[in-house]
């Protein structure tokens, strides 16, 4: 069954560890989700103000997350089976982007 871990991601020395080019372009395809959040990623001419605190308050925040992709799959009406896909295409991001420690 695969699964996410963002416990690292809770920490700011451990998101500070990751190159920032890598990071950004990791968290780009959700950049939505970030902005509805509160969160706006930098553009490539201000990485400096990257909000490292900001961003591990995201990820340690429960406000959305669900107990299970059985709770998800109810939720929202999406086979668990395509569920596990996604969250399987998810983990290979990581792995390409080089965080695969991060899972």
């Amino acid at each position: 069954m695969a699964t996410l871990n963002f416990k690292r991601f809770s920490h700011v020395d451990d998101l500070k560890a990751i190159h920032l080019d890598s990071l950004i372009r990791f968290l780009e395809p959700h950049a939505a989700y970030f902005a509805a959040k509160g969160f706006i990623l930098p553009s490539e001419d201000s990485p400096d103000d990257f909000d490292y605190e900001a961003l591990t308050s995201l990820f340690i925040s429960t406000d959305d997350m669900h107990d299970s992709v059985t709770d998800v799959s109810r939720e929202t009406d999406v086979p668990r089976s395509t569920l596990y896909g996604i969250i399987g295409k998810v983990r290979a991001a990581f792995k390409d982007a080089g965080l695969e420690d991060y899972l």
